[in-house]
């Protein structure tokens, strides 16, 4: 075992400590490290569905821009690595190697009370943020963990905090409707600190008038229009912009996700940041982020995407249909223990010609034999294959060149595929 792989065997092992929502083990945690989320410029990112696109596109225009941008995500697809980049290229294994040897005695003199060992998404977070400070990073984009409120990236005070579409998730930790849940979410709001919201929420609104925030709403004051669409991306306008914007990302969903990130863009040129509409153009066109609707072969089509609530596979249906042509697709369906997996299946049901159920290698994969019981109620062929590779290979062997294949149903399980056919 090499030190890189014993480092990451030593923060995964953590994950025994499940989610523990609250920020003050986190703030003891970067205050031993010299409090290194305020060395920065930062832009919060929170929602249900989107936040990594959103994040993608305004990590991508910021570099155009001349920006030296730190992005953090959560979780990785295949590599630890993906959760810390810096203008679009990955923290090194070194590095990752550097910031374990620092942070595990801090964690583990934090551990001799058990209340306050800190879990892997504090400890990662906190890697994140000294890794940005140390590098002089001119802004870092921020995606939220869970919810807002009580996550672990909710110690840093924003240039705009930013709310994607909201929809029901982590009820378990975040409440059974979406009045509660765009409470937590609306958590990240701080005083003063312009809000983004990508759609009219009262709840939103009123915590933006209770801190005296500018709140701007997408679907009201940045109006966008699709021009046309491929299966290589999309052409938009957005508001009252002159130009005519692409990106490679596919969906009708990603029109929201671009939208947002426009209209953050255009709230930190009123905080003083320099951002031309070219480097927008530019940043936009040139987005990258994996596992999203991402045709990875063809003859036959397969397509990933790490959808994982039904709202998302809901989109993703729709997005899939307008993009391949098809009515009728082969799915290969993986999902974590936690989720209500019934309709995140009946969500694709409708289109479903079978449904192959497997289990992603993720201590949290709910068993094959579930989602099977409940794909069964809704879709005739249904089959299980343990195992993600051998489910893809099964899934090929069934269709023809003609045919599309999506694999879905978790972010671990696109991470699996994608580590299988790249």
């Amino acid at each position: 075992m090499t030190e890189y792989d014993e480092a990451l065997r030593w923060l995964f092992k953590l994950q025994r400590f499940g989610v523990k929502l609250g920020l003050d083990n986190v703030r003891e945690l970067l205050s031993h490290l010299g409090d290194p989320h305020e060395k920065f410029r930062s832009v919060h990112v929170a929602g249900t569905n989107g936040k990594g696109s959103v994040c993608t596109f305004l990590s991508s225009a910021l570099k155009e821009a001349g920006y030296k941008v730190g992005m953090y995500t959560s979780p990785h697809v295949v590599r630890y690595n993906e959760r810390m980049q810096i203008n679009g290229e990955e923290i090194s294994n070194e590095r990752v190697m550097e910031y374990v040897s620092k942070i595990r005695p801090i964690a583990e003199r934090m551990g001799e009370d058990p209340t306050k060992h800190p879990t892997f998404f504090e400890l990662t977070t906190a890697m994140g943020f000294s890794y940005f400070a140390d590098e002089n990073v001119d802004i870092a984009v921020v995606e939220v963990g869970m919810g807002g409120r009580l996550d672990a990236t909710n110690v840093i005070t924003p240039e705009v905090s930013v709310v994607t579409h909201l929809a029901l998730e982590h009820t378990e930790h975040l409440g059974k409707t979406l009045e509660r849940i765009a409470k937590e979410k609306a958590g990240i709001i701080k005083p003063g600190v312009p809000v983004v919201s990508a759609e009219e929420n009262p709840v939103i609104r009123r915590v933006c008038d209770e801190q005296g925030c500018d709140l701007v709403v997408v679907e009201e004051d940045y109006p966008y229009e699709r021009i046309s669409f491929d299966a290589s991306g999309q052409r938009l306008w957005i508001g009252d912009s002159s130009r005519e914007f692409k990106m490679p990302l596919l969906g009708s969903y990603q029109l929201q996700n671009v939208a947002t990130a426009y209209a953050v863009l255009d709230a930190m040129r009123a905080r003083g940041l320099d951002i031309s509409e070219e480097s927008v153009e530019r940043g936009f066109a040139t987005a990258k982020w994996p596992a999203r609707l991402e045709i990875v072969r063809r003859k036959p089509t397969v397509i990933i995407d790490s959808s994982h609530n039904p709202d998302g596979m809901r989109n993703m249906k729709e997005a899939l249909l307008e993009a391949v042509g098809k009515d009728k697709i082969t799915f290969v369906v993986g999902a974590m223990s936690d989720k209500d997996v019934f309709p995140m299946l009946e969500a694709i049901a409708p289109v479903a010609e079978r449904i192959i159920c497997t289990k992603p290698d993720y201590w949290r994969a709910m068993d094959p034999e579930e989602v099977e019981r409940e794909a069964r109620k809704l879709v005739d062929d249904v089959e299980v294959v343990r195992s993600v590779p051998e489910a893809i290979e099964r899934a090929v062997s069934l269709v023809s060149e003609d045919d599309v294949i999506c694999i879905t149903g978790s972010i671990f399980m696109a991470g699996d595929a994608t580590a299988h056919l790249k």
